[in-house]
């Protein structure tokens, strides 16, 4: 999945004062203003080409099968993207059930050698099997103007057993 970054919307909106006051200055160059919403849309495909892509980045999850409550486990989450288009950071987010908490809840990490990876605490609520349904990634491209996203369905069954 492909979508824009704070700084590609401000990016655009920041055009639309200086294209209002060229349109009420001098009526015949309002084409100005779609000249800039096509510079901002060119800039912001050609960040979507040269960025990694989805497929590139694979995405890997170790976690506990088994947990005591009030315990604390630890998932670690990883990428790899090999060769020279390896994103400069990659932030993680892991979805999870009522029974389980991930914290923290989005982190971001740099990339070095092709490879990033983050830990989680999870901290489970209550006894019962917890799941770990999806993790999920996201990255900018080389110009910080699009995010980039992939998801890793775990489906991980973490069963959380009382500590006696």
């Amino acid at each position: 999945m492909i979508y824009p970054t704070r700084r590609a919307i401000l990016l655009a909106a920041a055009g639309a004062p200086a294209s209002l006051a060229v349109g009420l200055a001098a009526p015949g160059y309002w084409l100005a203003a779609v000249g800039w919403i096509a510079m901002v849309a060119g800039l912001v495909l050609a960040d979507a080409v040269l960025g990694a892509a989805p497929r590139r980045v694979r995405l890997a999850l170790e976690a506990p099968g088994l947990m005591g409550l009030g315990e604390i486990g630890e998932a670690v989450a990883t990428a790899a993207c090999p060769g020279p288009l390896a994103p400069r950071g990659i932030e993680f987010a892991l979805e999870t059930d009522a029974r389980l908490q991930a914290s923290p809840e989005r982190a971001t990490v740099a990339f070095g050698d092709g490879v990033a990876g983050v830990r989680f605490q999870l901290d489970p609520r209550r006894r019962g099997e917890g799941h770990i349904d999806r993790l999920w990634a996201r990255w900018t491209g080389p110009l910080g103007l699009v995010w980039r996203q992939a998801t890793l369905a775990t489906e991980r069954l973490v069963v959380i057993t009382p500590n006696i």
